[in-house]
């Protein structure tokens, strides 16, 4: 692969925009981390990100958190958020637009929750492959992930881990650290897509094995025709994204798209909320297995494609079908609310 960001063009066996990024690109130099930061010793503080990582990197709160957020960080009744029940699915339901941060702040982390129930009712991410984030509404360079160690299925609210732009733990679980690979990732594309909320990414059986053939999606299905024009290629061969350079090559790569094809690596999404980021993550597995069982499949016109685009592509279809799938795989969404 060569080393430069570009755009692909349509061949006529694909329709659609792609960004790719060869092995060896250079996107951005990651910084170091977590130098010269002041430490507030707290219960867990002095693990680390990963055995491997720095000892610089070593977890801890800070006043300025606890201080907007005390009354906050954990599930109290009196918030007006209804999140015992799901909302009712109509034509015209779209995500709720919530002005209190303190309750979006809460939205987004039980979003993220319910994320993650619905990936371990699919049985991905059984060996702790993979991550969902959550952009904080307050510190915003800041972003909520599953504490490290944390069964999918056992998400909740209160066990996600805030990290801060510089890799530290600043609240939640901190005992085994923090995820770095989720930071290393998500941090440089939430950094890069102000409009993001949230990434999601993990191993699936048919986005994995798709990813390998370092092919974008065809317009070979309904539901793919969501993506064909709004997709993007990472052609980097760092699998273990052990880095924020790593991170900021594939956010390079990714440029707008709501999905990139990670080469060899599986599918990740990006979405305004943690719902919509997931929905838009199953809609694409699903298209990436239509892709890796039908190989020799006949592409439907760009025409037929961008028809079918505009019924699927509308402003909150992620996040509706994110409903769908929670209500199916996670039928009571008081579980996750500790």
């Amino acid at each position: 692969m060569g080393a430069g960001v570009g755009a692909g063009e349509a061949t006529g066996a694909w329709v659609g925009a792609v960004r790719a990024v060869g092995d060896g690109a250079a996107v951005g130099v990651g910084e170091a981390v977590g130098e010269g930061a002041a430490v507030v010793p707290v219960a867990g503080a002095g693990r680390l990100l990963h055995p491997a990582a720095s000892t610089s990197r070593a977890t801890r709160q800070i006043p300025r958190f606890r201080a907007i957020t005390l009354s906050a960080y954990e599930y109290h009744p009196a918030v007006p958020l209804q999140l015992d029940r799901y909302p009712d699915i109509t034509y015209d339901v779209s995500a709720p637009q919530v002005d209190d941060l303190e309750e979006l702040r809460l939205l987004r982390k039980w979003e993220a929750a319910i994320g993650y129930r619905i990936f371990a009712a699919l049985r991905w991410g059984q060996i702790g492959d993979g991550h969902i984030s959550a952009r904080d509404p307050i510190l915003t360079d800041h972003f909520w992930v599953l504490g490290y160690g944390i069964r999918f299925g056992d998400a909740t609210v209160d066990n996600l881990t805030l990290v801060g732009p510089d890799g530290q733990g600043v609240a939640g679980p901190l005992e085994n650290g923090v995820n770095f690979a989720a930071y290393h990732i998500h941090w440089p594309i939430l950094a890069a897509r102000p409009e993001l909320v949230s990434a999601a990414h993990t191993h699936t059986p048919y986005g994995t094995p798709w990813s390998a053939n370092v092919e974008p999606f065809r317009a070979i299905s309904q539901e793919s025709c969501a993506f064909v024009f709004d997709q993007s290629l990472y052609g980097g061969e760092n699998l273990e994204v052990h880095e924020v350079a790593g991170g900021e090559a594939i956010a390079g790569a990714m440029g707008a798209s709501r999905v990139c094809i990670l080469r060899n690596h599986g599918l990740l999404t990006g979405g305004r909320s943690p719902g919509e980021a997931v929905g838009w993550f199953v809609a694409a597995e699903r298209v990436a297995e239509v892709h890796v069982k039908a190989p020799a499949a006949k592409a439907v016109s760009e025409e037929a494609a961008k028809e079918v685009e505009a019924s699927l592509r509308t402003a909150d279809n992620g996040w509706r079908m994110f409903q769908w799938l929670a209500r199916d795989l996670v039928p009571d969404p008081s579980v996750v609310l500790g």
